[in-house]
């Protein structure tokens, strides 16, 4: 059996030494090259969280909700000397009362601060968290990241801590992100009704652009390249040429895209292919 162009491809992309792209997981502060087609978003999005206490961000799911706030708000929040506690464990702890559980989480997460670290422990447990940060002459946010996960371990509970964060943003001058899939918007309903006047907004975190399509494919590898990891396909050439549904039809000429001959023009006219 021949082997074709696109074969010979996937068996080089393969054996590389590194992958350049991250795949399904989400960004972190150390991708953040890779936060493609989001400029505007990002800038949206941290005004919100500026002027609000309370920001819901929501979308559908894989949509890149934690790639936003693990590659650009967190680490834009902390350059700016914010204190941020960003929590997405919610395994369940039935033991503790609502309030105590979300206490609990939030002090977890501040030892993760590098403004914070060890110093989480001089933070009182239980209702006295929020007091003792509300005290604080530092400025604080606390993202609630994949809160849908809550909601789907205990509904009662989630009904408790909506409570709580209705109460925290009444009382305190502390600002809270609540990130979650749009499937589960309704169960926010609360918040939105019962929270302090003009304290609330929400951002709908859409598709990226396919404007962005050739770059979010191409970046990954070019950091790599530069990086001087092994890398083995050349998108300067792949770029211009996109393979059509019938892959069937094209030609041999293609194995050029595997190792950066330039692709000829008379290929690019050939049946199988399209011209983006």
């Amino acid at each position: 059996m021949i082997a074709t162009p696109f074969a010979r491809w996937e068996e080089r992309f393969l054996a590389a030494d590194d992958c350049p792209w991250p795949g399904p997981r989400p960004l972190t502060s150390d991708d953040h090259t890779l936060l493609i087609g989001r400029e505007s978003d990002s800038s949206e999005f941290r005004n919100m969280v500026d002027g609000h206490r309370l920001v819901i961000l929501d979308g559908k799911s894989g949509i890149g909700k934690t790639s936003l706030l693990q590659a650009k708000l967190i680490p834009d929040l902390r350059d700016d000397r914010y204190v941020v506690a960003a929590c997405r464990d919610w395994s369940d702890d039935s033991s503790l009362l609502a309030h105590d559980f979300l206490a609990k989480k939030i002090k977890a997460a501040l030892r993760e601060d590098p403004e914070v670290g060890d110093a989480a422990e001089c933070f009182r447990d239980g209702a006295g968290l929020f007091v003792d940060i509300a005290a604080d002459p530092r400025r604080f946010v606390i993202i609630l990241d994949q809160f849908e996960e809550l909601i789907r371990y205990s509904e009662e509970r989630t009904a408790k801590i909506l409570e709580t964060l209705v109460t925290l943003n009444r009382k305190f001058p502390i600002n809270v992100v609540v990130s979650l899939r749009s499937e589960y918007l309704h169960e926010l309903r609360p918040l939105e009704r019962d929270v302090k006047p003009f304290s609330y907004s929400k951002y709908e975190l859409e598709p990226v652009s396919a404007d962005f399509a050739i770059e979010l494919i191409s970046a990954p590898n070019k950091e790599t390249r530069e990086e001087g990891r092994a890398s083995h396909i050349d998108f300067d050439a792949a770029r211009h040429v996109a393979v059509g549904p019938d892959v069937a039809a094209v030609p041999e000429d293609c194995s050029g895209l595997n190792d950066g001959a330039p692709v000829d023009d008379d290929l690019l006219a050939k049946p199988g292919l399209r011209i983006d």
